[in-house]
This record gives structure tokens, sequence and C-alpha cells, in this order.
């Protein structure tokens, strides 16, 4: 799942409660990143679009989504 998939999920749970973000320290960086820039953003951007629409899968081959 993408990271604002959690974060919209983690809305609706919560509803109105306040939230925040907290940074977490990590290690420096070894090798080359795994992401593809383009690739990953579009699928992001579709992910954003399709969910703001509506257009998420309501019910799944093994019943409905919860």
């Amino acid at each position: 799942p993408l990271s604002q998939e959690f974060k919209i999920r983690a809305r609706r749970y919560l509803g109105k409660q306040n939230t925040k973000e907290i940074s977490v320290p990590y290690r420096p960086r070894v090798g080359e990143a795994e992401i593809n820039t383009w690739g990953d953003g579009l699928l992001n951007l579709r992910f954003l679009f399709t969910h703001r629409l509506g257009l998420t899968r309501q019910i799944t081959p093994w019943g409905p989504k919860d």
C-alpha cells in the first residue's frame, strides 16, 4: 500500500482526533534508490484520484472489502 492509503485509513479510523507525523532518525542510505520517480509518482497520483472519485473496489473475490 502507498503511504497516502495509510494516512487516509488512519484519518477514517480516528475521525476528527488530532494526528501528527513523527520524525524518525534513519541511517545513511547505502546503494541506489529503488524508487522509479515517474512510474511510482503516476501510480501514487492514480491512487489518489481513484480514491477521491470513489472508484476503488468495494467487493473483492473473497467478499466485501473491510
